[in-house]
């Protein structure tokens, strides 16, 4: 004997409302996966384009960095453009500073 027409399209929509939530958990995963993926990406190490402004002076650079992985509470060096150099520490309370204490305000533009 056959079911009514209603109970058979009741258990449509509710197959139809599981392959959805199915669906939908999948692509929350995915798109978990891939915030993690472009944090993990955007804060490793490497050579970046940079604005560096002296805190002394108010004069701002874009320059290039060298910037260990966790910079904001590490190290790295300054490239600018007339060959010169300089190696600067970062502390999160106390923001950056040269080795001649001059004070850095340093912010990521891209990677390089």
């Amino acid at each position: 004997m056959d079911e009514p027409t209603e109970t058979k399209s009741l258990r449509g929509k509710l197959a139809e409302l599981q392959h959805d939530k199915k669906v939908l958990t999948a692509t929350i995963m995915v798109i978990i996966s891939l915030i993690v993926l472009i944090y993990l990406w955007s804060n490793r190490g490497g050579t970046f384009m940079v604005q560096a402004c002296n805190n002394n002076t108010d004069k701002c650079y874009t320059l290039r960095a060298k910037l260990s992985a966790e910079w904001r509470a590490a190290e790295g060096t300054l490239y600018f453009s007339n060959g010169g150099s300089l190696h600067f520490t970062c502390s999160e309370d106390f923001g950056c500073v040269d080795t001649e204490d001059t004070a850095w305000t340093i912010h990521k533009i891209n990677r390089l």
